[in-house]
Order: structure tokens, then sequence, then C-alpha cells
């Protein structure tokens, strides 16, 4: 009596669009974002990926520029980890004019700025925001960490509303260098900052402006350039 054994193989989808988690590495060296090459794995980072901007394949101080035009960069988080001794920097220049130019779209803490690392936002749009996070998200600048807000863009909904101030965030600093002169509503009813900075070398003179009646807390340092 034969037997025959029936194998049933069943060939289910594989599902590639899983998020990654993309490191810079400098390999091209031009700094910029849009070039495959700087990141580890040759691939641009794209919606739903976590970035990381560290120093793990590149031991050195770096600046990454984010691509001009009306262009929005999307991804899950960005977390800027620097190495001691080195600083890490990401700009959005003022060539881009996206509405938002750079957004981090996940659920958790989303936008992640560590110790010697700097985000300036220089957006050029002529309205919404330059630099934002889904209202879900949390924006956390931890003690040595930079928000430089370089960009007459707003930053109250979703930027400065998903501020962290959970410890060790006393000393990262929400700084405003708005260009252009004139004046500038900031947003400061009602909100925690950990350092707060307003300066003035984007417009050599400007006025900062706020209104409402809820308390503004400072965890950490009040800072007024000249």
């Amino acid at each position: 009596m034969r037997r025959f054994l029936f194998i049933l193989l069943l060939i289910g989808s594989i599902n590639n669009s899983r998020a990654a988690t993309i490191y810079w590495d400098n390999s091209d060296g031009d700094g910029q974002w849009n070039t495959a090459t700087n990141w580890f794995g040759d691939v641009v980072p794209g919606a739903g990926d976590d970035v990381i901007l560290d120093n793990t394949y590149f031991a050195s101080s770096y600046v990454v520029t984010l691509p001009a035009g009306t262009v929005t960069v999307s991804v899950n988080s960005l977390t800027i980890i620097p190495a001691a001794a080195f600083g890490i920097t990401l700009s959005l220049p003022s060539g881009n004019t996206g509405d938002p130019g750079f957004t981090a779209t996940g659920t958790g803490d989303d936008i992640v700025l560590n110790d010697q690392a700097a985000c300036f936002d220089s957006s050029g749009a002529i309205s919404g925001t330059g630099v934002e996070l889904t209202m879900t998200n949390v924006f956390i600048i931890n003690n040595g960490g930079r928000y430089i807000h370089n960009t007459e863009r707003g930053h109250t909904t979703k930027l400065v509303e998903r501020l962290s101030s959970v410890a060790g965030t006393e000393n990262g600093s929400f700084e405003f260098d708005v260009p252009g002169g004139g004046s500038y509503l900031v947003s400061a009813s009602g909100r925690i900052y950990g350092n707060l900075v307003f300066t003035a070398s984007a417009s050599g003179t400007i006025t900062y402006l706020s209104t409402g009646t809820n308390p503004l807390t400072i965890n950490g340092n009040f800072y007024v350039g000249s």
C-alpha cells in the first residue's frame, strides 16, 4: 500500500512596508538629507521611518540640511544623539517653502534632541509651519539640546503644545531668533519651557510679544540677547 504525503504550501504576502531605523553615515559628505549615499544602506528615509542622527558611522560633528523647494519631509520619528565632544544639527533651510517642511508622524517621543543636538527651523513658507509634530507626538529637548525658531512661521499648535517638561529637559533650550524685524507673537500663556531664549541675530531688531492670562513656566533659565 502506497502512502502519499500531501503538503499544502501557503504562500502569503510579505509586508515590506514596515518602518526601518535609518542612520546617517555621511558617505557622500555633502550634508544633504536627500543624498542617498549619506545614509547607511544608501536609502533616503521615508514616511514611517525612524531616523537616528548620531556618531555610530561618522565620528565627527556635522550638519544635515533638509531639501529646498515646496517639499515636505515626513518621518515616523527623529532622534539626534551626538557623542561626547561632537555636535549634530538638522537644518530646515529658508529655501524650503513646504507647509510643513519637516514632520514627525509617530505616536511616541517623535522628535528628541539630546545634549549638543540642534534643530534650526528657518522655513521660508508663506504660511503654516516649518517643523511640526502630529497631535499625538511628544517633542523632547533634553538638557543641552536646542531648537532654534529662525522663521516667521508658527510654533504653537504642533510644536510648543507637544513640548515635554519631564525631568532632564530643564536645560533644553527653545530659542526664538526670528528674522524680518518688526514683531513676533510668542506662545507663552500656559506654556512650560526648559530654557527660553530670545535673540535678534537674524533680524538685528525685533519685538517679541505675548498675550494671555495663564502662567508662563520656565523650568530652566530665561535669556534675552542683544
